[in-house]
């Protein structure tokens, strides 16, 4: 089911937003997983899918998703974990890290919410308590997308079916190397990173489009 989503997802975004992945090879083989990308539209946890391979992931997504039926169905037979944004969700926590005990894969969005104007948000601390009690020997992978707000905007009821869309997976970092300098550091290390990395795609997809893509905006900022 997932190689069948995946790869029908795949060649949806290739066809209509000329998609430009790059970083695949950072992605560990073996040992459990926490993905952790930047959030610009709907599109974003079949993004985050698309450059990973056969190590899928269970993804956490808030609530409010599986109300329509087929939604959740599709939800629910890819592995995503159901979470009740701005509470603590003791039950979610424990799906998510059996599923880091078995050795597979996790998937979050530390702002917990999309962007409402193409740069990075705030992110949210409660993601340090699912890293703090995962394995030790656990990897975080920073994954960020650019292009994806423009094509499908906070607030719009349906994505444009043309455009570009880059994805970029970084090196990623183990349990202890991520927490050596505490919960706070580890937060604001994450967000940087990702930063950057969301910035280095844009200015590559500018070069690549001509300066078309992405649209001048406040995702031209820097943390």
């Amino acid at each position: 089911w997932w190689n069948l989503v995946r790869g029908l997802s795949t060649l949806f975004i290739k066809l209509c937003y000329r998609l430009h992945c790059r970083g695949e090879r950072n992605l560990p083989f073996t040992r459990p997983i926490i993905y952790v990308s930047n959030h610009q539209s709907h599109y974003d946890p079949i993004l985050v899918g698309i450059p990973v391979g056969d190590r899928p992931f269970s993804g956490i997504a808030r609530h409010t998703l599986f109300k329509p039926r087929i939604l959740a169905w599709i939800m629910h037979g890819i592995g995503a974990i159901e979470l009740k944004r701005g509470e603590s969700d003791t039950a979610a926590i424990k799906l998510a890290l059996s599923e880091l005990e078995a050795g597979r894969c996790v998937m979050l969005f530390p702002e917990g919410t999309r962007t409402r104007d193409g740069a990075l948000g705030e992110f949210k601390p409660g993601v340090m308590l699912l890293i703090k009690r995962a394995p030790v020997h656990v990897h975080i992978v920073p994954v960020a997308m650019e292009g994806a707000f423009d094509v499908w905007p906070t607030g719009a009821s349906r994505p444009k079916l043309h455009g570009h869309i880059a994805i970029d997976v970084g090196r990623p970092w183990t349990r202890d190397e991520l927490l050596q300098d505490g919960p706070d550091k580890a937060l604001d290390l994450m967000r940087a990173t990702i930063d950057n990395m969301r910035l280095a795609l844009r200015t590559d997809m500018r070069r690549r489009t001509g300066g078309r893509y992405p649209a001048a905006g406040r995702g031209d900022s820097p943390l």
